[in-house]
């Protein structure tokens, strides 16, 4: 789904025009940068072999069905003092699903995992 109508060349003020559509203040939004280091995974329990093992079938599907992109998004992270909604700018990249939207954004889309747990007394094989 990498056709020409479909590339996005980011613009300066392109953040501005999306924060007007989706009706973010410029209060709203928390500029500060945090750099993250992932932890290194090691897999102890049948629950982590779960867990890799989804993870890299994921990644394969989002890989067949997605396109190689790079862009930046706001995510929610709390609430101002006055209340409202507060957002980070996130650099995004891998493979996604994109669909442009009727007004001219687009929606970028991607599978995650996550493990269901429960503690349990006993089981049966079936």
């Amino acid at each position: 789904m990498s056709s020409k109508e479909n590339t996005v060349n980011t613009k300066p003020n392109a953040n501005e025009a999306l924060m007007a559509k989706l009706g973010i203040k410029a209060s709203q939004v928390d500029q500060t940068k945090v750099n993250t280091t992932p932890k290194a995974k090691v897999i102890n329990s049948n629950a982590d072999k779960l867990k890799f093992n989804a993870k890299e079938k994921i990644a394969k599907v989002n890989q067949e069905t997605g396109t190689n992109v790079t862009f930046q998004c706001f995510e929610r992270n709390g609430k101002t003092k006055e209340g409202e909604p507060k957002f980070n700018i996130k650099n995004k990249s891998g493979f996604w699903t994109i669909d442009k939207t009727k007004d001219g954004l687009f929606i970028a889309s991607r599978v995650h995992y996550y493990t269901e747990t429960f503690t349990i007394a006993d089981y049966k094989e079936i």
